[in-house]
């Protein structure tokens, strides 16, 4: 299952050219910070760029630095996520179905086309869903079995979180908050 993900998402990642208004955004702030030596404030075209939270140019900036500025290396956080996401769906779907249907979990989701399409582009959002998806899975174990000596669950769920604030911003900490309420209600 992560070979199939991993064929279907990394092969060919850095073709072709940057496409959409963000991955070429994305490209070039993470560049400019590159030749700037500054990880502190992303620029685009010589400008101040705010729009989103600093972690994905991090991420873009190291993958810079060990693949070369190219199209592969600003892809390659959002299909290493997605791959991620199957590892996690199938481990979940493992725990609470059996082994035949985390198959299919794992399936399912690599095959569907939006999947397919966000780990294959520049974007932010495969990283999020990745973090939140980290978050309610970890906060779930937390809430259902709850062990006062392994606070590794609760743990993972607050980091995950806070990634998940670095990549997107505010939506990273109410989604999983949201999800994980009625939880904690009932």
């Amino acid at each position: 299952l992560i070979f199939f993900a991993s064929v279907l998402f990394f092969l060919g990642l850095g073709t072709p050219g940057l496409f959409d208004a963000d991955e070429p955004a994305y490209a070039g702030a993470a560049r400019e910070m590159l030749e700037r030596g500054d990880w502190v404030t992303p620029y685009f075209n010589g400008q101040p760029r705010f729009d989103k939270p600093i972690l994905f140019y991090w991420l873009i900036l190291l993958t810079y630095r060990v693949f070369g500025i190219t199209e592969f290396a600003v892809r390659f956080w959002s299909a290493l996520a997605s791959v991620g996401l199957v590892v996690l769906l199938w481990r979940a779907a493992r725990r609470r179905m059996g082994d035949e249907a985390a198959l299919w979990t794992g399936v399912a989701f690599s095959a569907n086309l939006l999947t397919a399409l966000l780990a294959r582009a520049a974007v932010t959002d495969m990283l999020l869903t990745f973090f939140v998806t980290a978050a309610i899975l970890a906060g779930l174990i937390a809430v259902e079995q709850p062990d006062p000596a392994n606070r590794w669950p609760a743990r993972g769920m607050w980091a995950a979180m806070a990634l998940a604030a670095l990549v997107k911003g505010p939506v990273g900490l109410v989604v999983p908050a949201m999800a994980l309420g009625g939880c904690l209600v009932v």
